[in-house]
């Protein structure tokens, strides 16, 4: 996020803390994102977080919602691999980090159709973890439109 809201500070600082180099969404950094995905390396976003501004709705439970495009951008124009994850609390494991992919990406040669199939592909995977502990998911922000 470009600016994100001071509760994010201190997440941004655990995350920072524990090794990740956090960094705004900026032109630069996503240019720096995929020389690093081009060059064999990882980048981690955030499947969940809604972004109005990418001005395009991806079905999520069956209803329009604001999912970002850019975890399926990014894949599109470095050409990398997509591992989507999830992660829940059990009372005897602990957290339990679950892994699906890797997973293909549609590529018919249309740009903005490929963009937005496959970010419902997505959506479709980080509802499978949400229906699966539906309890555990917080989302502070709007993420369908209207009331």
């Amino acid at each position: 996020v470009s600016d994100p809201v001071p509760g994010f500070h201190v997440l941004n600082r655990l995350r920072a803390r524990a090794g990740f180099e956090v960094t705004p969404i900026t032109r630069e950094s996503l240019r720096t994102a995929v020389r690093r995905l081009k060059g064999g390396g990882l980048v981690v976003t955030a499947g969940d977080r809604p972004i109005p501004e990418d001005r395009a709705l991806i079905s999520f439970f069956g209803r329009p919602a604001y999912l970002p495009l850019g975890p399926a951008r990014l894949a599109m124009m470095s050409e990398a691999t997509i591992l989507m994850c999830g992660c829940h609390y059990d009372s005897r494991q602990g957290y339990v980090l679950e892994v699906t992919g890797p997973i293909e990406l549609v590529r018919t040669g249309n740009w903005r159709k490929d963009m937005l199939d496959n970010a419902t592909r997505l959506a479709a995977i980080l509802e499978g973890y949400v229906r699966a502990h539906p309890e555990q998911w917080m989302m502070f922000y709007p993420l369908w439109p209207g009331p």
